[in-house]
């Protein structure tokens, strides 16, 4: 008999350690270092957009997202989260327990025996709750990412067309450079034929030195654009990608009170803030939980020293008599307060943003179209000029000093120009969503 009871409670044990699973490790090691970035051939394995051509904003767009490194460290967080749902919907598992007493100073008793199995009914009860709440932050979770791919793609785009207006502007900065040293070359020899006082190569060497000044600038914004552009992609900065000149599309600003509502409803982060509070009201059914009092149930059976054998149940409970919950329930009221308090935090700074980049793209536009005008009215000027000079009715000093006028306006149309293109995708960007192109 004494045998057949240790078997029992032998096999019961076997039983128990048999249902552990045998769960996998990750033993994957950290990366290591890479000498060079992603390169042109390795990303085009990868993607169905062809490098070889020049690309638009939106094949800029789509790479970036899928290539931007942060972007790859961000979505790691789904896992996590998803994770975390998955851990909220497991059923508890019941608790075992198994004791031996051994008498030592009397005979003919046999050693007790005690067993119960049990079942935690406080977290079957707080499950449902549990599961809302790590459900709704795998919502915000993935929302989050999706904001996140936004701005890294429109990023991209503002860097993107940076690039086709950088080499306009160093294409006119190099043509103001040789003429403004051209200029300066011949009022150097005017002045050796003493045709020209030496007072006057001042105002010419100025305007020289000014315009390399200018063309050394231009060279170095546009070699920087392209490496952050490059950065954001992930790609080596040795790699070059061709931007084509279709890039250059403006978006009608529309209306900006009906920006902003539209910005409320479709914006991914507010939408993840907004699934965030839910969150947060799945916790506050948590800590009300935590004021009652949720059982414990167990069945136990045991044999005693005389061989009395018993079986029969036990509840076991924490009695909310001093805490009942109270410090939880505080803490998810604060935590829904401050959510609340950054939503609404969040909003001003939407419609703020909105309101300035919409301003400030207003009036670029304004600048660029009144420095068009006067540059058609350059053009017609810098036109009859050149007819004086090869008439020779004026000298090539005042038709140089015209080309020199022209380009410079050029050269300001053609940063007011970039300034609305870029004010554009970022008013597109602080919206949220996409903005129809200008007709």
């Amino acid at each position: 008999m004494k045998l057949r009871l240790t078997r029992k409670y032998v096999v019961c044990l076997f039983l128990v350690v048999g249902g552990c699973s045998s769960n996998a490790l990750d033993n994957t090691p950290l990366p290591g270092p890479t000498v060079t970035g992603l390169s042109l051939t390795t990303l085009a394995e990868t993607q169905s957009i062809d490098l070889s051509s020049a690309l638009n904003s939106d094949h800029i767009a789509t790479i970036a997202v899928f290539t931007n490194p942060e972007l790859r460290a961000i979505r790691a967080r789904e896992y996590v989260a998803e994770a975390q749902v998955f851990t909220a919907g497991l059923i508890p598992d019941p608790s075992f327990s198994l004791g031996a007493d051994y008498p030592r100073n009397s005979s003919g008793l046999v050693t007790a025996l005690a067993a119960s199995i049990g079942l935690d009914i406080a977290a079957l009860a707080r499950r449902p709750a549990t599961k809302r709440a790590a459900q709704a932050e795998f919502d915000a979770v993935r929302l989050d990412i999706a904001w996140a791919e936004w701005l890294v793609s429109e990023q991209a785009k503002i860097q993107a067309i940076k690039i086709p207006y950088l080499e306009r502007s160093k294409m006119l900065t190099s043509q103001l450079r040789q003429l403004a040293e051209d200029e300066l070359s011949r009022s150097l020899e005017a002045m050796m034929r003493g045709d020209l006082p030496a007072a006057s190569l001042e105002t010419r060497r100025l305007a020289a030195t000014d315009a390399a000044s200018r063309d050394r600038d231009s060279e170095n914004l546009l070699a920087q654009a392209r490496l952050d552009l490059n950065r954001t992609l992930g790609i080596d900065p040795g790699q070059r990608i061709d931007i084509a000149t279709t890039v250059l599309v403006k978006l009608s600003p529309g209306d900006v009170g009906d920006i902003y509502l539209r910005s409320v409803a479709q914006r991914a982060d507010l939408k993840g803030m907004r699934a965030s509070y839910e969150a947060s009201s799945a916790n506050q059914s948590l800590a009300v939980m935590g004021g009652y009092p949720l059982p414990v149930v167990a069945v136990n059976a045991g044999r005693d020293t005389g061989a009395i054998r018993t079986i029969g149940p036990s509840v076991s409970f924490t009695l909310p008599i001093w805490n009942r919950g109270r410090g939880e329930l505080a803490i998810a009221n604060a935590t829904r307060a401050q959510l609340r308090a950054e939503y609404a935090a969040r909003l001003e700074t939407v419609r703020a943003d909105i309101a300035s980049i919409h301003t400030a793209l207003v009036i670029a536009k304004k600048q660029f179209e009144e420095i068009a005008e006067d540059i058609q009215a350059l053009i017609s000027q810098a036109d009859a000029v050149s007819r004086a000079v090869e008439r020779g009715d004026l000298s090539q000093s005042a038709g140089m000093a015209t080309r020199l006028a022209l380009l410079d306006k050029q050269i300001v149309e053609n940063g007011l120009s970039m300034a609305v293109t870029e004010l554009s995708i970022a008013l597109e960007l602080a919206a949220g969503f996409q903005l129809e192109p200008q007709p």
